[in-house]
């Protein structure tokens, strides 16, 4: 059960825990949804459960082989210089190549800025999350160095920037706000990281040319 006075560390680990459990459960029903054949499933679902107290929402897209999964809490937060009691948050889980969550803070303010900002017009907030989640699954693509604990967190995704802050310490990462891409100058937009040919140059003295042109026939399926 996450509460207001929870440290950072405190959170993190709350959030981890529920984060686990989530895993689980979307694990389980995608796993049933792949067993049905496609042209019988929407383009996509949704799943609400209760969770250590916690109310959290699972976004599905069977065609796409994509899902998503929001904590959604409240907790005393510090906003714009003062402390807000019972601020809202919420908690974006993803899951690594290594099979480890990694769990991103969202404040209310950044799910506004991105609704505003996109010109989306919604009202609800779990429209909001689903939106995000489908079209700007955010992804931490780089960091900038502000002092020994804190890191400025960048959150480059295909509409724009998230912003916000990571605690070195405790791994505590939060988004505080969204610029789209047509606030940027020109210049100011981070680049994208080509992952793919990071580990093709990375493995090419081990592997030869043909097993690499092979190797990008497959991811290109």
């Amino acid at each position: 059960m996450i509460v207001p006075h929870m440290t950072r560390e405190e959170l993190m680990n709350q959030l981890d825990k529920i984060s686990l459990q989530i895993i689980e459960r979307v694990f389980a029903k995608a796993k049933h949804l792949l067993k049905r054949p496609l042209r019988k499933l929407p383009k996509k679902l949704q799943s609400k459960y209760v969770i250590d107290g916690q109310q959290t929402i699972a976004f599905y897209y069977p065609h796409e082989r994509l899902w998503s999964a929001w904590i959604k809490f409240r907790i005393d937060a510090p906003v714009g210089g003062r402390v807000w009691k019972d601020y809202p948050m919420y908690a974006i889980v993803n899951q690594m190549n290594d099979g480890q969550t990694d769990t991103l803070v969202f404040r209310k303010h950044a799910l506004d800025r991105y609704n505003e900002r996109l010109h989306l017009g919604l009202s609800n907030l779990d429209d909001i999350l689903e939106k995000i989640s489908y079209n700007d699954g955010a992804r931490v693509s780089d960091f900038k160095q502000v002092d020994s604990t804190i890191k400025t967190l960048v959150a480059n995704t295909l509409n724009g920037v998230f912003l916000g802050f990571q605690d070195i310490e405790t791994g505590y990462k939060e988004v505080y706000t969204f610029v789209s891409n047509q606030m940027m100058r020109k210049g100011q937009r981070p680049k994208r990281k080509d992952v793919l040919r990071q580990a093709v140059t990375s493995e090419q003295n081990k592997i030869d040319q043909k097993s690499i042109t092979d190797l990008l026939k497959i991811l290109k399926k």
